[in-house]
């Protein structure tokens, strides 16, 4: 099916941007011991490093987009805006080295 009206396109995107950040990985589990699930970790302690978010994507062998949010989930889960205040925060609450 080929939809060209841009209305349906969007709201399809803004759907699928909605349930995308409520998916959990099919066989993942709630990790009750920390703040940030498992994934998330990987990618905080690689922003910490100051890696570029392609260079992350690459090494966990995600896409640019989903390093993207997985970041603006790891700084609503920080209570942050930035990348600078990630770092400073992880480092502060034990969460990195």
């Amino acid at each position: 099916m080929l939809i060209q009206s841009s209305v349906i396109v969007r709201a399809f995107r803004e759907y699928f941007e909605l349930l995308w950040e409520r998916a959990v990985p099919y066989g993942a589990h709630d990790d009750e011991d920390g703040p940030l699930p498992a994934a998330q970790m990987k990618i905080l302690r690689l922003l910490v490093q100051g890696l570029p978010n392609q260079v992350i994507a690459d090494q966990v062998g995600v896409s640019i987009t989903t390093v993207g949010r997985h970041a603006n989930a790891i700084r609503d889960a920080l209570g942050v805006q930035n990348s600078f205040a990630i770092g400073a925060t992880a480092v502060h609450q034990g969460l990195v080295d």
